[in-house]
């Protein structure tokens, strides 16, 4: 068996004001979306990590988030 190349670190955001719960990959796969232990969804460019947008702030913790089949 031989040995895996090791994990590199492709980008790095502090955005988020607490603990990222869940990240998912839109089925699309252009996208990809951040819950937070803040209350927000953060959604990303898949290609080049961009900020795409944040949902509106929720009262509590987000810890769980899916897509739909159409990527919405």
């Amino acid at each position: 068996m031989t040995a895996s190349p090791p994990l590199q670190v492709r980008h790095e955001d502090r955005k988020a004001k607490k603990a990222i719960t869940d990240v998912k990959f839109a089925p699309s796969g252009g996208v990809f979306a951040m819950a937070s232990e803040d209350g927000r969804v953060y959604i990303h460019d898949a290609a080049d990590y961009a900020l795409r947008t944040v949902c509106t702030k929720m009262p509590t913790a987000i810890k769980t988030l899916d897509w739909s089949l159409d990527s919405k």
